[in-house]
């Protein structure tokens, strides 16, 4: 194999510099780089600063840890989640928010229920409000556990019809002879 003097001396400076960087690493933390993901093992190889052998490192890019978590986004998601609704729960309610929240509600479906009604009864469980604030909608939980997300307009008509319906009867309770 025939080494070609230009490339040994750049190999050699490549080779001091990245010496040089690892010194660096021991007396200073370094940057982290988190790749997540069902590819992430091998996106780590990739992203490493030696590339894992497969690429010439570049010298002038400063030395990175790279770490691989493949179900870090799943729980990102879910702490994002659970610190907003945490800041929601926080901030106080409006004055519609607390008198609605918790009400009933009705509809009419097309789909009738187990019990051939048309009209399904649920709770107003939260209000949720547009980022710019114009518009605010509130998650209704039905009985069969259905939820739906409902405009002012439509939380009116639903409490109307509520109000003319009320809650379904009981099943009668059945006899044995």
């Amino acid at each position: 194999v025939a080494i070609d003097a230009n490339d040994a001396a750049t190999s050699s400076n490549a080779d001091a510099a990245a010496r040089e960087m690892m010194m660096m690493e021991e007396e200073e933390e370094l940057p982290k780089v988190m790749v997540t993901g069902g590819d992430a093992d091998i996106l780590q190889k990739l992203l490493s600063w030696d590339h894992n052998g497969l690429f010439e490192p570049d010298p002038t890019i400063p030395l990175y840890e790279v770490h691989t978590a493949k179900h870090l986004l799943t729980y990102a998601i879910g702490f994002e989640l659970k610190d907003r609704i945490e800041e929601r729960e926080r901030q106080p309610l409006s004055e519609l928010d607390s008198v609605l929240l918790g009400k009933r509600i009705a509809k009419r479906f097309a789909q009738p229920d187990a019990d051939g009604d048309h009209i399904y009864r649920g709770t107003i469980m939260a209000s949720l409000k547009e980022n710019d604030g114009s518009d605010v909608y509130y998650i209704v939980q039905y009985d069969d556990n259905d939820t739906e997300d409902l405009g002012l307009v439509n939380i009116h008509a639903g409490l109307t019809l509520f109000g003319s319906v009320g809650e379904k009867d009981p099943p009668e309770p059945t006899t044995r002879e």
